[in-house]
Parts: structure tokens; C-alpha cells; sequence
């Protein structure tokens, strides 16, 4: 397909080094017929429609009550795993089809460690707990 195109778009900002390696790719890039894209649809990514802003309040609602009903939750179970199960648990009970990731539950210093995935520890008494919550889609 390359081979047969007069100009390639693409974006540099999500390129694979995969296809920008392949001869076709190179050939094209050195002769001027590959075209950068990535500012167009980045302004794009801005203008949401109708039912993108619907799907992104739903989710934001969702979000915030199974937030808040974990948090009620922290001082009788403080577990990261069983709060992670609980955050999870309350998306999904209201409407949320799955989460965008497990969530990051993290008590004490092992809230401020990014991409914390153990999730294993008792959360102290005194301690803060940082819970990284997933966007849901319902």
C-alpha cells in the first residue's frame, strides 16, 4: 500500500517504529510524500459530540459515586485489595462496563508510587490512601 501511495499521513506523535522502519516508508519520507497529521488530530481530540460529552458525564457520575462509596467503606476494610474490589465493584453495579485499568490503591508510602499495582497492604490508621481511580465506560 505504501508503495502504491502518493502521499502517506502520519502522525508522529503515535508513529510505530515498526512501519517507519520499512523500506516503503523511508523511500516515501525521503522523496517529501509523507505528511505529519498529528497537529490536526490532536484539534480534533478537542470537539466532542453529543453523545461523547453524554458518555464522558456518565462516566464521570459513576466514577464519583463509587469513589465516594469506597471511601465510606476505607475505615471498616483497610485493604488495598479490598478496596480496589470495592471501587470496582461499585462502577460496575452502576452501569459500568469495564475499567480502562485495575485500579492503583495504595496506602501510605505505597500511595505515592506511581503505576503501584500490589495492592496487598493493610492501610494504616494514620495513614493517607491514594486511590487511582479508571475512567469506566458505561
Amino acid at each position: 500500500m505504501m508503495k502504491s501511495s502518493s502521499t502517506l499521513f502520519h502522525n508522529v506523535r503515535t508513529a510505530i517504529p515498526a512501519y517507519m522502519d520499512l523500506e516503503p516508508f523511508q523511500k516515501a519520507a525521503y522523496h517529501g510524500k509523507v505528511k505529519d497529521v498529528s497537529d490536526i488530530t490532536h484539534e480534533l481530540r478537542l470537539i466532542k459530540s453529543p453523545a461523547e460529552l453524554k458518555l464522558m458525564r456518565e462516566s464521570a457520575a459513576i466514577g464519583c459515586q463509587a469513589l465516594l462509596q469506597t471511601m465510606l467503606h476505607s475505615k471498616t476494610y483497610p485493604y488495598e485489595a479490598i478496596l480496589s474490589a470495592k471501587v470496582e465493584y461499585e462502577c460496575k453495579i452502576r452501569g459500568a462496563q469495564r475499567m480502562a485499568f485495575n485500579p492503583v490503591v495504595g496506602g501510605g508510602s505505597n500511595g505515592s508510587v506511581v503505576h503501584y499495582s500490589r495492592n496487598d497492604q493493610k492501610v494504616g490508621s494514620n495513614n493517607m490512601l491514594s486511590i487511582l481511580h479508571p475512567f469506566t465506560a458505561p
